[in-house]
């Protein structure tokens, strides 16, 4: 998982198109099935929902997907590191995507490769950096070029790396102003799973960029055809992108989309949370239809959702129960 895909040359006339021009067809934002069909499909479109088989992941278990990339990538860190001046600029484009970064502020990049997109989150002023990578050969690559003192933890500000996925990241290494998916996210095992995770590691407000300074067209016409092992899945469209994210803390902050430059931000509600005390609503209890007293066996009370928009917005998707 890497910035693999910036330096590959562009497809030669005549390449295939992408293996699939679908379209999500969400009936409702309520309807779980339909947002899981849609995200099965949403990408390679090569297998329907309810297959047995996971050819769209391409790998048994996330653990022999990250085995199967590092493996890919392991012999090139030479290659990855020559970075021709145009993506250059696109790449200071990128860092520059997550808005009300400062040097206090701590960023993960998922997939740093040997660390293509850290000058440029410097170039910001951001010191705390976490590189993220499945790759070994990368980690050392980016202890090579930003020596650190302590290299895995400890409070200074600098750039640290962690070996492995966004998934095995503890929970005492955050929390995160913003996570970084550079030219990776076509890499994942499961694009899902990865957003959820790395939500969970960010404070409230922070951000989540998606990006490729190739574009996704690029992406989805060259690399994903040409090798759907080292990149089994699409860059998401906008509106693939709100399917994707449809239950998850996450909303789109802006989106944009050229011929050679892909970049989705990402933010978790400012006022998201998710506390371990209970939490505290009042208002006028009204009346019901007598359900939830007539199944429960006991006296229920209903207060009524408008006057507490506010208070319920910022609350994570899920089932609560309390009591009045």
């Amino acid at each position: 998982m890497h910035c693999q895909h910036i330096f590959e040359s562009a497809a030669p006339a005549g390449q295939p198109g992408p293996r699939s021009n679908h379209h999500l067809h969400v009936a409702s934002s309520n309807s779980r099935l339909q947002l899981c069909k849609a995200r099965r499909n949403q990408y390679t479109g090569r297998v329907p929902f309810g297959s047995t088989a996971r050819v769209w992941a391409l790998a048994s278990s996330r653990e022999e997907h990250n085995q199967t990339q590092a493996k890919l990538f392991a012999g090139a860190v030479d290659r990855l590191s020559s970075i021709p001046k145009q993506v250059l600029q696109r790449l200071d484009q990128i860092a520059d995507a997550a808005p009300d970064l400062s040097s206090t502020s701590r960023v993960i990049d998922v997939g740093s490769g040997p660390g293509t997109l850290i000058p440029h989150l410097q170039r910001r002023g951001i010191q705390d950096i976490l590189a993220v990578e499945v790759t070994p050969a990368m980690i050392d690559a980016v202890l090579k070029n930003f020596p650190s003192s302590n290299p895995t933890a400890g409070n200074e500000l600098q750039v640290r790396t962690w070996l492995g996925g966004v998934q095995s990241i503890p929970a005492y290494q955050g929390l995160f102003d913003a996570a970084y998916f550079n030219a990776v996210f076509g890499n994942v095992f499961d694009q899902h799973d990865e957003l959820l995770r790395t939500a969970l590691l960010l404070k409230p407000g922070g951000y989540i960029v998606i990006s490729h300074p190739l574009g996704r067209r690029w992406l989805n016409e060259t690399l994903h055809s040409k090798d759907p092992v080292m990149v089994p899945h699409l860059l998401p469209d906008q509106a693939q992108l709100e399917a994707l994210i449809a239950d998850l803390p996450l909303q789109i902050h802006s989106y944009l989309e050229e011929d050679q430059l892909y970049i989705a931000t990402l933010q978790v509600p400012e006022n998201y949370r998710m506390e371990r005390g209970p939490v505290q609503l009042h208002g006028n209890v009204t009346s019901g239809f007598g359900r939830g007293s007539r199944q429960l066996g006991f006296a229920t009370a209903n207060l009524p959702p408008k006057p507490l928009v506010a208070e319920l917005e910022g609350l994570p998707k899920g089932v609560y129960f309390g009591w009045v």
